[in-house]
């Protein structure tokens, strides 16, 4: 491209903007508001997670664990369950997002030092906050057990 006409094109559009103000206005303004939209309304961060919860252990160790996940923040018990059964409802109307189930030998296991397992149920309509709840439970639970 040749100057003479790099130097035409920035005349037409310099000639654009003096007829035409609100234009470069809105050119640089828009992107602002975007950006102010952007960093304060739109937020990916994951909390108060709707959850069940089914514990068939009932012990001081499994209300221990569940008081660990309700008091991080990240997750909010909505109902405790007392039937496997009783957790599709709550996963298939959106009330729930997320179901804990603790196994009836939990405690046992703990007190022995034998490794242990919770089931983790997750309402994988929403991909992201599936995973991030995952990943959330995993280290949670993780450091639950060794603490």
């Amino acid at each position: 491209m040749k100057l003479a006409r790099i130097r035409a094109i920035t005349r037409k559009e310099f000639i654009q903007i003096k007829r035409d103000p609100i234009s470069l206005a809105l050119a640089f303004l828009l992107p602002l508001m975007l950006l102010f939209i952007y960093g304060y309304a739109v937020t990916f961060d994951v909390d108060n997670i709707t959850t069940i919860i089914y514990d068939m252990d009932k012990s001081s160790f499994s209300r221990e664990l569940i008081n660990e996940f309700t008091q991080s923040g990240y997750f909010t018990a909505v109902s405790y369950v007392d039937r496997y059964k009783d957790i599709d409802p709550y996963l298939d109307s959106n009330k729930a997002k997320v179901a804990i189930v603790i196994p009836h030998d939990f405690s046992k296991r703990i007190q022995t030092g034998k490794d242990t397992a919770i089931e983790i149920i997750l309402d994988g309509a929403n991909s992201n906050t599936a995973n991030i709840a995952q990943d959330i439970l995993l280290l949670l639970r993780k450091d639950i057990l060794r603490g």
